[in-house]
């Protein structure tokens, strides 16, 4: 009694494999229209896996970034939140917010562009005055300032400068050279290794007072950061650092913590990618009413071939399965190739990006989990787009189908 179940099931386990064969080979039989066919869903599964994993690559890179600076951080920036633009210097009250309660360590910068000069190379650089925190403050930050040659300068002196990589390198400056700052002479004391960011390689940096004399911008800056105390929410030490500031006349600032800029930035991302996949899922539409065309026309080709399989004893649900399984094999092979496709094409976008873009640096994320979905997806597509031809040639009536020229 246990055997005849067994038998029952390789016997359909084999009659879906005669099946699964012979839909491979009448796709292969016709492999013009089968290349035709597949494209269309291949360009829309190369769009939208693309997509996804360069969104999701990006994503990743901006929390790892964001991770290593500390969650800890708040950050005053200029401006209003949601305000665009370069940032503009400011005045804001340094020694209030140190003193403010959470606060482990505050750290400043200014950012200006400023005539340089070296021996006969003249040019514009971005000169950037730290306060002596952020050559200290832990992690992130601090990690910008990584050195090759020489030494940090000392945070009370007037004329050292510290020099990236790409601004040494233009400059053809080592540690121990002159330069002239805005007609003002420094001296050379550190080069810094190379980051990856151009804004950073390409910068000059100096202490903070020492550029405020050199601009007379007194107590202005561009940025101003941070560190919580352990245990103490960076969320609730923005709200404070705000009321002091405000308490104190200070200029519109827009204070964020470290934590909420990556949320945002992961909005931000997953709207992006809403908008674009939902443009390349209008491809992929296309591609599947494409093979729901070439199906019907199959079936009509086919009908003769149809009545055949029926006079012989096939039942409608195999000719259903047989069907729907060219149709899904369609899909298949449409989702391989554009998976594929959108892989290489978005580690092409990833050498641009490095090649131009320094300071980007992330990789694409291509998961298991993406290719899996990708691949079933375009074989649900496949399949569903020729259901219904499948159900038009299962209910053809067997002498109908014979008689048909």
């Amino acid at each position: 009694m246990a055997i005849r179940p067994y038998a029952a099931r390789r016997a359909r386990l084999r009659l879906i494999g005669d099946i699964a064969r012979l839909a491979l080979g009448n796709l292969l039989r016709r492999p013009t229209r089968s290349a035709l066919t597949v494209l269309g869903v291949t360009i829309g599964m190369a769009a939208i896996v693309a997509l996804w994993s360069l969104s999701g690559g990006l994503a990743r890179s901006l929390d790892r970034q964001l991770g290593s600076l500390g969650y800890d951080l708040v950050l005053i920036l200029p401006g209003s939140p949601g305000s665009f633009g370069p940032p503009q210097p400011l005045k804001l009250p340094l020694e209030l917010l140190a003193q403010a309660r959470g606060v482990a360590q505050l750290g400043a910068e200014l950012r200006r562009t400023l005539p340089v000069r070296a021996g006969e190379t003249k040019g514009f650089l971005a000169i950037v005055g730290l306060s002596p925190t952020m050559l200290t403050m832990s992690s992130g930050f601090a990690s910008r300032f990584e050195l090759a040659k020489g030494r940090l300068f000392s945070p009370g002196s007037r004329r050292e400068a510290l020099l990236g990589s790409r601004a040494a390198a233009e400059l053809h400056l080592k540690p121990g050279g002159a330069l002239e700052i805005d007609s003002q002479s420094f001296r050379v004391v550190g080069l810094l290794k190379p980051s990856g960011v151009t804004q950073r390689d390409s910068a000059i940096f100096m202490p903070l007072r020492a550029l405020w004399q050199l601009t007379g911008m007194p107590d202005q800056v561009t940025l101003a950061v941070a560190r919580a105390k352990q245990g103490y929410p960076a969320r609730r030490l923005a709200n404070e650092l705000q009321s002091v500031i405000s308490q104190a006349g200070g200029p519109v600032v827009n204070v964020q913590t470290a934590e909420r800029l990556a949320r945002i930035a992961g909005e931000l991302l997953g709207l992006l990618r809403g908008v674009l996949g939902g443009i390349a899922a209008i491809a992929l539409l296309v591609g599947g009413i494409g093979l729901a065309n070439t199906m019907y026309m199959v079936v009509l080709e086919r009908t003769r071939e149809i009545g055949i399989l029926k006079a012989l004893g096939a039942r409608q649900g195999q000719i259903l399965l047989l069907f729907t399984l060219e149709s899904g094999l369609l899909g298949l092979a449409g989702g391989l190739l554009g998976l594929a496709l959108g892989i290489g094409l978005s580690e092409s976008v990833t050498l641009i990006v490095a090649r131009f873009f320094a300071g980007i640096g992330f990789a694409p994320e291509v998961t298991p989990g993406l290719i899996a979905g990708a691949l079933g997806f375009a074989f649900g597509l496949g399949a569903l787009a020729g259901l219904l031809p499948a159900r038009r040639a299962a209910r053809l009536q067997p002498l109908e189908a014979l008689r048909y020229e």
